[in-house]
């Protein structure tokens, strides 16, 4: 399985989705992030983030 292959299955796991809206609530200096996705927070690692893509409302 590939790198990409991956970080879509590990998001799938957690509960993310395409197309569903998530909020970015914290950056790290290292690249990772702390986003809000429904009720919860999820820390994210710089190597998945840089897989997120995020479009603003």
């Amino acid at each position: 399985m590939d790198f990409e292959a991956r970080n879509r299955f590990r998001l799938g796991e957690l509960g993310f989705r395409v197309h569903e809206p998530i909020r970015v609530i914290q950056k790290s200096v290292f690249g990772g992030c702390v986003v809000a996705h429904g009720g919860e927070r999820i820390a994210v690692d710089g190597a998945t983030a840089r897989h997120i893509f995020v479009t603003t409302r």
